[in-house]
């Protein structure tokens, strides 16, 4: 068989398998991308005596040697991850999140202290390992959520243009914001061996500024930045002479639009390697990136183009992640997964419990739910750590136990959520309403 042969079937079959299985979960009030999540898992995980479905599709995440159809696939998962992000950062905007950003931060601030001493609790008193290293990777895990599956709820049920989902999203970002800050104190510290060091805390200082800088900046400035990257992008239409830009009623042609999202992309791809060149994720550039062309997407359909991207690309970015969770991963760390995995969700729930006064019981369960997840950033976080800082220092179970967790919560969150969202015994009216203007 063929490269080209190989890589079109597997693309084929496991986009029909995500599909199928996720039209599945639908039928049951499940949401979609756990049937996606369950294709992975099916994949990575049927054998056969010596048949193995991941073997036959070339996408063996367990196996040693070169595999393109596996690069492949990895390819499609973080554009169907920055593409997600991004395009629900098109419908957002810079002032929607600024009418939430305080009540947002101080969800983050608790939805990252409950799960983390929570965590910590457990390490000493359970475990008994006091190491830093342990710590702080435990905690960088459990601090975060996965701002592209909360993405994905936001976008699912209905919730782009209203508060709760502002409120959500932003307090997804700096949960994950937090979460890359002690992956990146847990790298430098790895690298350089004590705090005490000058180069530690010139690191730590970088990144922190980086991150301070990149929120202040896009929130600040985002619509200014916006306007002017629509000004320039008319600007230099003209200057190539392109006179079809706009019709006669000033509405932009096909031509405008498609020449809009080239520069949409050039913008998405840009912030995300910026974010990711200062220890941040990828997807927290993106996010920004997007609200800044807020403005712009409407006019000129791009953000309906960046819909049809994600109908390709985000299926595989669910199956990507259901991958990781294979049986052999799974037989040795179980009873750690699981009660990781516990700390994860209860520590998240809590913490959006403990805003039940101004968010209300229903609205503040769904906060808890929707934060749940760890997803593709609990993953990443899990490489990133045993890889720079090295198995020696960092138990390979944690890594193992961490990766089922995000898996775990990946599943659980959005089904809680579902749940609790389509409750009939909440009430309907809105409980996380924008913050009312100042007299």
């Amino acid at each position: 068989m063929s490269v080209e042969s190989s890589l079109i079937g597997m693309l084929f079959l496991v986009f029909l398998l995500a599909k199928g299985l996720g039209w599945l979960c639908e039928k049951f009030d499940l949401p979609g991308s756990i049937g996606a999540i369950l294709a992975g898992v099916i994949i990575t995980n049927l054998v056969i005596g010596p048949f193995s479905f991941a073997d036959w599709l070339g996408i063996n995440l367990f196996a040693s040697g070169d595999q393109f159809n596996l690069t492949a696939l990895e390819v499609f998962f973080y554009l169907g991850l920055i593409f997600l992000v991004f395009a629900i950062g098109l419908r957002v905007g810079p002032a929607a999140v600024r009418a939430v950003a305080r009540r947002g931060f101080e969800i983050a601030l608790v939805g990252v202290a409950v799960p983390v001493l929570l965590g910590i609790g457990f390490l000493l008193i359970f475990i008994g390992d006091s190491r830093v290293y342990s710590i702080l990777f435990l905690s960088s895990a459990l601090a975060a959520s996965s701002l592209g599956i909360v993405t994905l709820l936001v976008h699912e049920q209905g919730l782009v243009e209203e508060a709760e989902g502002h409120l959500l999203l932003t307090a997804a970002f700096f949960e994950d914001v937090i979460a890359f800050l002690l992956l990146a104190i847990l790298i430098a510290l790895a690298d350089y061996g004590t705090p005490a060091d000058p180069r530690f805390l010139v690191q730590v200082g970088l990144v922190l500024a980086f991150a301070v800088a990149f929120v202040v900046g896009f929130l600040v400035f985002g619509d200014r930045i916006g306007r002017a990257g629509g000004a320039a992008a008319r600007r230099f239409a003209a200057a190539l002479q392109l006179r079809n830009w706009s019709k006669p009623d000033g509405s932009p042609t096909d031509r405008a639009k498609g020449g809009m999202l080239g520069v949409a992309l050039l913008v998405c791809l840009g912030a995300g390697y910026l974010a990711s060149s200062f220890e941040l994720a990828a997807i927290l550039g993106t996010f920004f990136a997007g609200m800044t062309m807020s403005g712009v997407a409407v006019r000129y359909g791009t953000d309906r183009a960046f819909d049809a991207l994600n109908a390709l690309f985000v299926p595989f970015f669910f199956v990507f992640i259901g991958l990781f969770l294979n049986g052999s991963l799974l037989a040795p760390v179980w009873l750690l997964a699981i009660e990781i995995t516990v700390i994860a969700v209860v520590g998240k729930i809590l913490a959006g419990l403990a805003h039940t006064r101004s968010l209300g019981r229903w609205g503040a369960l769904r906060v808890g739910t929707a934060l749940t997840s760890r997803g593709e950033v609990g993953i990443v976080i899990a490489i990133a750590a045993t890889s720079s800082v090295g198995v020696g220092a960092i138990s390979n179970s944690y890594a193992s136990a961490i990766i089922v967790m995000a898996i775990a919560t990946t599943i659980i969150g959005p089904a809680l959520f579902f749940r609790v969202h389509r409750s009939p015994a909440r009430s309907r009216a809105p409980e996380i309403a924008p913050p009312s203007p100042n007299p």
